[in-house]
């Protein structure tokens, strides 16, 4: 069984709009290989402060990479795995810049998981080992940056600098609990709505899930027999916007005021759960059986 199957439902067979907690506008695919090249220092660049400012540290980085750190962060530190929330103005070594994350009326930090090769290369090397607060110069190659590909202004085997800002920084996930975890004596049941029960066997903690939170979960699916159909523990957890169309409808009142950590077990009428479709071997009109882990909860304006 392959992971991140609910993956598949939203591509094959649902309508899935905003179940991701990933920007539209992040920066393209991790580039293609190319010939490297040493960032040569800029002397026409204008930076906005605080970046205009005296690095307090200097630091050579893997692959070509040069970081001028201007602010030292005081957060959590990111590392191969956490999720870095980050703003930037990207420009060319000519001076010329050519994106900014905080122009146009845009508010919202892009991320990234570090160590995922999403993105540029050159900015997970970057980024690991950043904590949170940090403000810094980076200075990538070419190999590093947008490689063979164009973006905007920047032409092929292009160079850039990053004026680059970590907002936050989320600890990796840690390992999904087992179907053993869902037994015992749970917390509270719960009917909610037409065809979803809701037993919760951990509370979790922090803030609770609401319509416009983006919230990652792992989660085990079962038929009436116990039968596994899904899972995503061998795979990256699944991720929806609360309220927002998704692939099953009974997952938004499911996960209603969940925390981080919070273990649940949502049982979904055949309407709140395929609701008709077609997956795999999975009876269409069968009832569902979720035990869903909760690994995060970021807010719409996170």
């Amino acid at each position: 069984m392959s992971p991140s199957s609910l993956r598949r439902i939203a591509t094959t067979t649902f309508v899935l709009l905003a179940a991701t907690c990933r920007p539209a506008d992040e920066a393209p695919p991790a580039a293609e290989a190319s010939p490297p090249a040493s960032p040569s220092t800029p002397t026409v660049i204008q930076f906005d402060p605080p970046f205009d400012g005296e690095p307090i540290a200097t630091k050579a980085a893997d692959h070509g990479i040069r970081i001028e750190e201007i602010v030292a962060g005081d957060g959590d530190e990111a590392q191969t795995g956490a999720l870095v929330r980050y703003h930037y103005t990207g420009y060319l070594t000519d001076g010329r810049k050519f994106h900014a994350t905080r122009e146009r009326g845009r508010r919202r930090p892009h991320q990234l998981t570090v160590g995922d090769e999403r993105g540029l290369p050159g900015l997970h090397v970057a980024l690991k080992g950043m904590r949170a607060g940090t403000k810094a110069r980076v200075y990538l190659p070419a190999d590093q940056a947008y490689g063979r590909n164009r973006y905007k202004i920047v032409q092929p085997h292009s160079p850039i600098v990053l004026a680059l800002e970590v907002i936050s920084v989320e600890p990796p996930l840690a390992a999904p609990q087992p179907a053993s975890a869902y037994t015992g004596q749970p917390q509270w049941t719960q009917s909610r709505g037409d065809g979803v029960e809701v037993t919760e066997y951990r509370e979790g903690t922090g803030a609770p899930a609401q319509d416009g939170d983006h919230v990652t979960f792992h989660y085990i699916g079962q038929l009436d027999d116990g039968t596994v159909f899904d899972s995503s523990h061998q795979g990256e957890p699944f991720k929806i916007t609360m309220g927002a169309q998704g692939v099953m409808p009974g997952l938004r009142p499911g996960l209603d005021g969940a925390k981080v950590g919070s273990l649940r077990k949502l049982v979904l009428a055949p309407k709140q759960g395929l609701n008709g479709r077609l997956f795999k071997d999975v009876p269409k009109d069968a009832t569902l059986t979720l035990l869903v882990e909760v690994a995060r909860v970021r807010p719409s304006d996170g």
